[in-house]
């Protein structure tokens, strides 16, 4: 009797370890929280992000969580950090925001920058400015894309 509560203990402890990993697995930590903490608190969202650097084989993040409040900068630095890929930037405060210098060591140069789009639309405002939507696909681009938007 005794073995068979150990062993049942042992099982409820392994499903208890696979549900928090499912929960947390490959996520990151926004403003102190665990994704399962922000589920707890309703502000879990998703969107996929996706990063083109030229090479063919773009990095993709599904079901990124989005906490509630955070910009799309954020939610890019908190990912990148988490995954251990090269991600460099430059505040400029204010109005400007943030410009990406790099993402996976693929830099800007005098004739590709990195550009967003959302849902397939060219993004209308900087990456610090841009709060997604859960279910938003976000593409970032290396690239010289002159995009004009109709206003």
């Amino acid at each position: 009797m005794a073995v068979l509560i150990k062993k049942n203990i042992a099982i409820g402890f392994a499903v208890l370890g696979i549900v928090v990993g499912f929960l947390s697995g490959g996520a990151y930590v926004y403003n102190g929280q665990r994704p399962c903490e922000a589920y707890r608190n309703n502000s879990l969202d998703h969107a996929t992000i996706i990063v083109s650097h030229g090479d063919g084989y773009p990095i993709v993040w599904h079901n990124a969580i989005i906490p509630k409040g955070a910009n799309l900068f954020e939610i890019l630095k908190a990912i990148t950090e988490a995954s251990k890929v090269e991600f460099s930037y430059k505040d400029y405060g204010g109005g400007m925001g943030v410009f990406i210098n790099s993402i996976a060591s693929s830099k800007n140069t005098k004739d590709k920058w990195w550009q967003y789009w959302v849902n397939g639309e060219y993004a209308k405002v900087g990456v610090s400015n841009y709060r997604p939507s859960s279910g938003d696909v976000i593409e970032f681009k290396l690239t010289g894309e002159t995009i004009k938007n109709s206003q």
